[in-house]
């Protein structure tokens, strides 16, 4: 498998992985076509990182970021033939999956910290509105 293959194909499951109502495979296709002339294994990668980046914006940039680098870092280890380009995919999945599961922690936490809120509003409404119905009211 080449590094042009790679690459692209763990962008696709980043991106298949992390976003419910994610890109089409039409749209895939189209961002990985922008970085087909490319001539190094790193001038595509940060290719892709840039397509990424203003074609599919993550909520979570600070993880974003850290794929980002790890898919340049593996790359320059296999332009320079210190990792072949099979071990880099199996690494950058690593990184991936990881990334995912903090994602998923993340919005998960979001998610918590939203209920608590809403859980808090209501139970404010609801003695709103039992002190406005002992107020005394003269007829």
């Amino acid at each position: 498998m080449t590094v042009k293959l790679i690459f692209p194909l763990m962008l696709a499951l980043l991106l298949a992985g992390c976003m419910t109502d994610g890109p089409s495979p039409q749209k895939i296709a189209a961002a990985k076509a922008e970085c087909n002339g490319t001539t190094t294994p790193v001038a595509h990668a940060k290719c892709l990182n840039d397509v990424e980046r203003r074609e599919f914006p993550d909520p979570y940039p600070d993880l974003a970021n850290i794929v980002y680098s790890a898919r340049v870092d593996l790359a320059k280890k296999v332009e320079v033939k210190q990792m072949t380009p099979e071990a880099a995919e199996f690494e950058f999945s690593k990184i991936v999956a990881q990334v995912h599961d903090e994602e998923q922690r993340k919005a998960g936490a979001t998610a918590a910290a939203n209920q608590a809120a809403m859980d808090s509003f209501g139970q404010r409404l609801q003695n709103a509105g039992r002190a406005l119905h002992s107020i005394d009211r003269p007829m």
